[in-house]
Formats: C-alpha cells, sequence, structure tokens
C-alpha cells in the first residue's frame, strides 16, 4: 500500500496552471516561482481547500519563515491523529537553484486537492510538504552560479543566508533551519521521505533520476522491502508512465569514461 501511495505522488499529472494570479507553471517559460510566490501559492491552496493547511513552523537563518503544508483528510492537522496512517513527507528547495521540486509539489497539490477522487486517495494517507526548505538561498537569486544547468532564467543559491550548504548541516545543526527541519520531521513522525533535488547540469539521458537511502543501514526489514518492492515498483511504474528513471550516479573523476558511482 505504501509504495502504491508514494507512486501515486510521483506519477500524478498536472490539470490547472494558475493558484488566484500566479502562474504556477512558470517553468514552461523558463521561470522558476520565488519564495513569495511559492508561500503565496500555498496560502491560496489553505483558503481554498479545508483539507490543507500551511503551518508556520519557525524562522530560517534570514530571519522568514519556513512553512509546512500538510494535507489530513481528517481536518485535524495534529499529530495524533497521523497515527495508524501512512505519512509521507516531501522536502523541498533545500538548493533552492534546484527548483524542480518546489514547481512540481504546488502542480501535485493543486491536482490532488481537485481530484474527484481525493478523499479515496488519501483515506490512510498524510502528506507534509516543506515548500521551501533554504529560504535564505531562495532570496539570493541570479543566473549564474550553477555552472552548465540547462535553466531556469533565475534560480536561489545553494547556501543559506550563512552560506551554510544545508545538505550537511542535519546532523550538526549548525542552522536554524536544520533545527527546524528536527521538529518537522518529529511532528510528522514519516514513514517515507522524498527530498527533491535537479541533477546540476549533468547530462542525464532520462528526465528523472533516483538516489535511495543507504539500504545496508537500514533495518533488516526496510531494507529488504525496500530492495524487493518499493525501488523495483518506482522503476517499473514511472516506465509505464513513458519516463523512464535513472539511478542517480556521479563520476569518479570529471568525465563518464572515468567510471561511475552510485
Amino acid at each position: 500500500m505504501k509504495s502504491i501511495i508514494v507512486l501515486f505522488v510521483i506519477t500524478s499529472l498536472i490539470s490547472l496552471d494558475c493558484i488566484g494570479q500566479i502562474n504556477i507553471q512558470q517553468y514552461k517559460n523558463n521561470h522558476s516561482l520565488t519564495y513569495e510566490n511559492t508561500i503565496s501559492a500555498y496560502k491560496k491552496l489553505d483558503e481554498k481547500f479545508e483539507d490543507g493547511r500551511l503551518i508556520e513552523m519557525g524562522k530560517a537563518d534570514c530571519g522568514k519563515p519556513i512553512y509546512l503544508f500538510v494535507i489530513d483528510p481528517t481536518k485535524t492537522f495534529d499529530k495524533t491523529s497521523f497515527k495508524n496512517r501512512t505519512v509521507l513527507m516531501i522536502n523541498n528547495g533545500i538548493h533552492p537553484g534546484e527548483p524542480c521540486g518546489i514547481d512540481a509539489s504546488i502542480n501535485f497539490v493543486n491536482d490532488l486537492m481537485n481530484d474527484s477522487n481525493f478523499i479515496r486517495r488519501m483515506e490512510n494517507l498524510v502528506i507534509g510538504i516543506i515548500p521551501i526548505y533554504n529560504v535564505g538561498g531562495s532570496l539570493n537569486r541570479g543566473c549564474c552560479s550553477r555552472a552548465n544547468q540547462n535553466g531556469p532564467e533565475t534560480y536561489g543559491f545553494r547556501g543559506n543566508a550563512r552560506n551554510l550548504d544545508l545538505n550537511r548541516d542535519f546532523i550538526k545543526r549548525d542552522s536554524e533551519n536544520a533545527k527546524i527541519f528536527a521538529k518537522i520531521f518529529h511532528f510528522l513522525d514519516p514513514d517515507v521521505l522524498v527530498d527533491t533535488h535537479t541533477s546540476n547540469g549533468a547530462d542525464y539521458q532520462h528526465v528523472m533520476t533516483l538516489l535511495t537511502t543507504q539500504l545496508d543501514k537500514l533495518n533488516p526489514s526496510l531494507s529488504d522491502l525496500c530492495r524487493t518492492d518499493l525501488v523495483p515498483t518506482l522503476y517499473e511504474k514511472m516506465k509505464e508512465t513513458g519516463y523512464i528513471m535513472s539511478p542517480y550516479v556521479n563520476t569518479l573523476q570529471s568525465i563518464p569514461d572515468s567510471g561511475l558511482y552510485a
């Protein structure tokens, strides 16, 4: 069941172009959403749908809020109501120069909550989405900090307001961002965490790449579940959509001929 739920998240189609006055498909014109655009869109979704709520979880290092958007058909939005239900957490914008997940999550929420089968799909599911985690980096927009990346015209910066790479701060928690992330994680207690990135301008021949957690470090039962069920099903279902997924890999040196590692 959990595998099927996550697959719906990945393969969901986009239906509507605008939320209020905000064009949420700016990526089609090689533009990315700003922090203000993103939060405004989620506020509109909060106002429109009783099943969704935008919650301010604390202030990032830059002084602006980190939000959590929760989709909960029980409309309680309380940790106690999440028990015995699958909880999916999606983290966006840890590197705001990689904005695909920011755009995709808004489109996904808009599509999901306008779906006539919403209640059936969400019967045993809670979804928590961080619209933009690295708020300071999102505000520091420019055109040229990511060599070889094909668009958008302007985007956020990798470092946060204190120039910390938040991808390296989950354990140290030097940033206020990381402390808030821990708060969100314990609030949701997710079964599945999706952390969205973009592949840094690498010339992949596939639209979607997947980097799973280190399976040898999981509890054996979870490791077996991922190896035999979850991961193979993700690849299979993506293939059925016509968008074959590839493992995310790095090169040993500067070119692929030097060898790859995952």
